[in-house]
């Protein structure tokens, strides 16, 4: 079985794009913080700490990562997927990560949700066809669920 991180990328401004196009596959241009995202995999966590290093971290024009092992994950296909896509890492209250995991996998917006490890809980890739409907989504679901203590939203921009 696989182990798989969550790796948000920080990169030189004049050489995001080299440095984007770099990484391992599949990875999403970001906008917040981080320049880019990226889901990396490996059969043991050495391993994986070792892919960070070597294929991540190591590409020319990255500055910073900021790593998130995933726990545990889950795909929807029944998503109502839009063109419009964000990953929302969320902190939660103590003991309510299971919780909100759940429902917030549960979303028919989310196509993708892990519990991760780090200063973040759950992980969650989120999908609307407008801006405005993806807004609505965060402030009257995500941050309505019972346990989710405060979001940090990346909107995803190709």
């Amino acid at each position: 079985m696989a182990v798989k991180a969550l790796v948000f990328v920080g990169t030189d401004p004049k050489r995001t794009r080299q440095a984007l196009e770099r990484l391992p596959q599949p990875w999403s241009v970001v906008t917040g913080r981080f320049d880019g995202v990226t889901l990396v995999q490996n059969e043991t966590l050495k391993a994986l700490g070792e892919a960070v290093v070597s294929q991540v971290r190591s590409v020319e024009g990255v500055t910073r990562t900021e790593t998130y092992p995933v726990l545990r994950e889950v795909s929807s296909t029944q998503s109502q997927n839009g063109p419009v896509k964000a990953y929302v890492l969320v902190r939660t209250e103590p003991r309510r990560t299971e919780q909100v995991f759940g429902s917030l996998a549960g979303l028919p917006e989310t196509s993708w949700a892990a519990t991760v490890s780090g200063r973040y809980d759950v992980a969650v890739q989120l999908g609307a066809r407008t801006w405005e409907e993806l807004s609505n989504v965060l402030f009257d679901k995500v941050r309505k669920v019972e346990g989710v203590e405060s979001t940090e939203t990346f909107l995803v921009a190709n």
